[in-house]
C-alpha cells in the first residue's frame, strides 16, 4: 500500500507501521502477533539509538520487567535524564522478543537524551523525565469529546473501551489505534510540533525506516508518530552539545501507574500485567476483598461483585472486564458508606491493587556502574531492604552498636549524594539514637548512576562531592564549610577533615556575618557531644571551637546596628550560640548600648540575665524605661526569646508592660500591637494563661476564658478521644 499524504496508513509497500500506546497490553499482544505473522528482516522501534547496545540484555532470559532504560547527560550546563520503561506489556519489549524469536535484527531509532535537548525549545517542568511521553493522550480536547459523547469518563476510560476490551484482528485493530492517534495530533500546530522536538525525531525515525534498503520492515512507534511517519522527509540527526549514557536498571509498578504521576503510562499496571497474562480479572477482584475483610467485605459480597463486573462488562460490549468494570463492581457492591469517606478509602485500597507492587530484575552480568555495585554490597552487608517498595523504620543506637554506626554512615553517605532510599530524623543533643525510614525505589538505582561521574565507590564519590562543594563555598562563609566538617565525620570520611578544619577556620577569621559564625559555632559545638562522629580525631577541632566563639563574641556589640529586616534570623542565631564565657563581654556591650535594635539588647539582657551577670532588679530598671518608649515591644520580644522566666524573675516587669498597655490611645494600640503579639509569641499556653490572671489581677477585666465551657469536662475527654481515632483512621488510610 503506498504512502498517501494526509491520509493515516499501516503499510506501505515492504513496510509495516505499527502504532501503538506505550504499556498497552492490546498492542504488545497485536505487534508480537504481526511479527510472528510477516516475519520481517528488521524491526524498528521506537526508543534512544544509544541504548542500541542494550537489546540483547531486555531479552536475556534471566530478565524480569518492569526494567527501564534509564539515559542521563551529566554536563554541568545541560543535567538531564530520562527513563524508557519497560514491562511485559509494552509493545517495544514484546517487539523485541518477537523479533529475536523469528530471527530479525531488532534497531532503536529515536533520538538520545542529548539529541532530544537540542531539537526541544520548551521549558521542560523536570529534570527527570519519560521518553515515551504521551501527554498528548490525555490533553488531547478531541479526544475528551470523544470520550463525551460515547458516555466515556475519561481518555483512559474511553481507550479501555475501544482497544483493552475487545477482540478483533490486527488490521482493524491498528487502524483503528491510527484513527485515535490521528484525532488527538489534530490538536498540535506545526510550531508546537517544532517546539516540543517532534519533527526533528520524526525525521531522523523516517531517515531509519528509508534507510531499511528494501528490506521487509515492521516500524513500531507510538501511535502519534506514526500517523505522520509515512509522509515525514528523512533528516539527520542533530549534534548533541554534550554526551550522554544509558544503563539498565531496575523498574517497579508503583512508578508505571499514570495514576502515581507517570503521565506516560495506563492506570493499573498490575491489572494489564494480568489481561497480558490472560488471567481471569476476578482473581484480582478476591485480592481487592480480601484487603478488605477489615470493613466487613464477605464471600457473598465477591460473588456480587464479580456478578455485576461481567453485566457491566457485556451491557458495554466488552469482551473481557474492563478496570473500569471492576471499579465500578467495587463501587457498587464493596462501598457500604458515604462515597465521599468510605468510598475513598475503599477506592483507594482497590488502585493499589491494580496498581501492584512487582519490581523487576536483571540477570548476572549485565553492565552496572561500579557505584551502584558497591552500594548493594554494602546494603547486603548491613541488611538493608534492596527489593521491597514499603518503607522501613530504623531506630541506630550509635553509641552502643557498631553495626548501627556504619548504617548510619552508608546512609548518611547517600543522603549527601542525594539518593532518594534514606528519610532522616535528624536527633538532638539529648538522643541517643538517630531515626531513619528507609525504602528502596528506582529513583535510587538512577541517582547512584548519575552520581558515578564523583567516584566508582560512595567513600570516593563522597569525597569527591565534598571537596566539590567546598570550592564552591563563598569565599568568607564559615558556616557552610563548619558544617561541611560535621558532614565528613557523618559520613566516616575523616580523611578530608583536615582540609575541611583549615578552610573553616580560614572563614572564621575574615566572616562578618554574625549568623554565619554563630551557626559555624553550633556545628563545631556538635562535634563535642556526638562521639560516633569520632570528633576526637580531628586535630585542631579545639583551637577551631575557640576561633569561633572569640570572632562571635567580637561580632556582639555590632549587632545593635543590625535592620528589622535581619532581626528575626540574627535572633535565632543569638539564642542557638553555645554558652561560653567568651561571649559575656560582648553581650555586655550590645545590652548597654543606648541606641539600636531593640529586640536584640533586650535578648542580651535575658542572656545576661539566665548567666547570672545582671541582677533581676537592674534588667527590672532597664526594662521600665524601654517600656515607656516606642521599643517597648521589641525588647520584651528579644528578652522573652531568650528568657521567658524573666516574666516572674524581674519584679516589676509585669506592672510596668500592663502601665504601657493601658496607657496607649486607640490608634496607637492598634499600631503596636502587631509587636506586642510577637513578642508574646515565645510563651507557652501555660505561661501565656498565667500572664493573662496576672494583668486581670492588675486591672481588674474578666478573662474570656473563665467563662463557664458549653461542654463538660467528660464530653470534652470524649471529644478528643474521638478526634484521636478519627485521625489515626485517617493515618491508616493514607488521608
Amino acid at each position: 500500500m503506498e504512502a498517501v499524504p494526509g491520509r493515516p496508513q499501516v503499510a506501505s509497500a515492504l513496510t509495516t507501521y505499527l502504532p501503538v500506546r506505550h504499556h498497552s497490553p492490546a498492542c504488545a499482544r497485536h505487534v508480537g502477533r504481526v511479527i510472528r505473522d510477516q516475519r520481517p528482516e528488521l524491526v524498528l522501534i521506537e526508543g534512544p539509538r544509544d541504548a542500541q547496545s542494550l537489546l540483547d540484555w531486555l531479552v536475556h532470559p534471566e530478565t524480569v520487567a518492569p526494567v527501564a532504560l534509564y539515559s542521563f547527560v551529566t554536563d554541568p550546563d545541560s543535567r538531564a535524564a530520562a527513563y524508557y520503561p519497560l514491562a511485559d506489556h509494552s509493545p517495544e519489549l514484546e517487539a523485541l522478543r518477537a523479533a529475536r524469536e523469528v530471527g530479525a535484527e531488532a534497531r532503536f531509532i529515536d533520538l538520545s537524551l542529548a539529541e532530544m535537548q537540542v531539537v526541544e525549545s520548551i521549558e521542560r517542568p523536570a529534570r527527570v523525565r519519560s521518553l515515551l511521553e504521551e501527554t498528548w493522550m490525555g490533553e488531547s480536547r478531541r479526544l475528551k469529546a470523544a470520550a463525551r459523547a460515547l458516555g466515556r469518563r475519561d481518555s483512559d476510560e474511553l481507550w479501555d473501551h475501544l482497544f483493552e476490551a475487545r477482540e478483533t484482528d490486527s488490521p482493524t485493530f491498528f487502524k483503528g489505534v491510527l484513527e485515535y492517534c490521528a484525532l488527538a495530533r489534530q490538536d498540535y500546530t506545526p510550531e508546537l510540533l517544532q517546539a516540543e522536538g517532534h519533527t526533528a525525531r520524526e525525521r531522523v525515525m523516517a531517515a531509519a525506516v528509508a534507510g531499511a534498503s528494501g528490506r521487509p520492515t515492521v516500524v513500531v512507534t507510538g501511535g502519534f508518530h506514526t500517523v505522520a511517519l509515512p509522509t515525514t522527509p528523512p533528516g539527520p540527526a542533530p549534534r548533541p552539545r554534550s554526551t550522554g549514557e544509558v544503563v539498565l536498571i531496575r523498574y517497579s509498578f508503583p512508578q508505571l501507574d499514570r495514576l502515581n504521576g507517570y503521565a506516560s503510562g495506563m492506570p493499573g499496571p498490575e491489572f494489564s500485567q494480568r489481561a497480558w497474562e490472560g488471567e481471569d480479572p476476578v482473581r484480582l477482584l478476591a485480592e481487592v476483598a480480601r484487603t478488605l475483610r477489615g470493613r466487613g467485605i464477605s464471600t457473598a459480597d465477591l460473588l456480587e461483585a464479580d456478578r455485576q463486573m461481567r453485566a457491566l462488562a457485556a451491557l458495554r460490549g466488552h469482551h473481557r472486564p474492563a478496570r473500569e468494570d471492576l471499579l465500578d463492581a467495587v463501587r457498587s457492591v464493596f462501598i457500604q458508606g458515604a462515597d465521599d469517606v468510605e468510598g475513598v478509602a475503599v477506592l483507594a485500597e482497590a488502585r493499589r491493587c491494580l496498581c501492584g507492587a512487582r519490581v523487576g530484575r536483571l540477570p548476572l552480568g549485565v553492565a552496572r556502574t561500579p557505584l551502584v555495585e558497591d552500594f548493594e554490597a554494602r546494603a547486603r552487608a548491613l541488611r538493608l531492604p534492596l527489593e521491597s517498595l514499603g518503607e522501613r523504620e530504623l531506630s541506630l543506637e550509635l553509641y552502643r552498636r557498631p553495626s548501627h554506626r556504619r548504617i548510619s554512615r552508608l546512609l548518611h553517605r547517600l543522603r549527601f549524594l542525594g539518593v532518594p532510599y534514606g528519610f532522616w530524623r535528624k536527633a538532638g543533643r539529648e538522643q541517643l539514637r538517630e531515626s531513619w525510614w528507609v525504602a528502596w525505589e528506582p529513583a535510587t538505582e538512577a541517582r547512584l548512576v548519575e552520581q558515578s561521574v564523583y567516584g566508582s565507590g560512595l567513600e570516593e564519590a563522597c569525597s569527591s562531592l565534598l571537596l566539590e562543594q567546598l570550592e564552591a563555598l563563598p569565599e568568607r562563609s564559615c558556616q557552610q564549610a563548619a558544617s561541611l566538617v560535621v558532614e565528613a565525620c557523618r559520613m566516616g570520611l575523616h580523611r578530608q577533615t583536615a582540609l575541611l578544619l583549615r578552610e573553616t577556620a580560614r572563614r572564621v577569621a575574615d566572616d562578618g556575618d554574625f549568623v554565619s559564625v554563630a551557626q559555624a559555632c553550633l556545628s563545631l559545638e556538635e562535634l563535642t557531644w556526638r562521639a560516633p562522629l569520632e570528633a576526637d580525631r580531628l586535630v585542631g577541632l579545639d583551637e577551631l571551637r575557640l576561633a569561633a566563639a572569640l570572632r562571635a563574641g567580637f561580632l556582639l556589640p555590632g549587632l545593635a546596628a543590625t535592620s528589622p529586616e535581619s532581626e528575626t534570623s540574627v535572633l535565632d542565631a543569638l539564642k542557638a550560640l553555645p554558652e561560653s564565657e567568651l561571649r559575656r563581654p560582648g553581650l555586655e556591650s550590645l545590652a548597654d548600648a543606648p541606641t539600636g535594635n531593640a529586640c536584640l539588647r533586650g535578648a542580651a539582657w535575658g542572656l545576661l540575665l539566665a548567666a547570672g551577670r545582671r541582677p533581676a532588679a537592674q534588667l527590672g530598671e532597664q526594662a521600665r524605661g524601654e517600656l515607656l518608649g516606642d521599643s517597648g515591644a521589641g525588647f520584651l520580644r528579644g528578652l522573652l526569646a531568650v528568657s521567658r522566666s524573666a516574666l516572674w524573675q524581674v519584679e516589676g516587669l509585669v506592672e510596668a508592660m500592663s502601665e504601657r498597655l493601658a496607657g496607649f490611645a486607640q490608634d496607637d494600640f492598634l499600631a503596636q500591637l502587631p509587636h506586642w503579639r510577637l513578642a508574646f509569641a515565645e510563651l507557652t499556653p501555660r505561661e501565656t494563661d498565667r500572664l493573662a490572671r496576672e494583668l486581670k489581677r492588675l486591672t481588674g477585666v474578666e478573662l474570656a476564658l473563665e467563662r463557664p465551657l458549653p461542654a463538660s469536662g467528660e464530653e470534652l475527654v470524649r471529644s478528643r478521644l474521638l478526634e484521636l481515632a478519627v485521625a489515626e483512621r485517617l493515618a491508616a488510610e493514607g488521608l
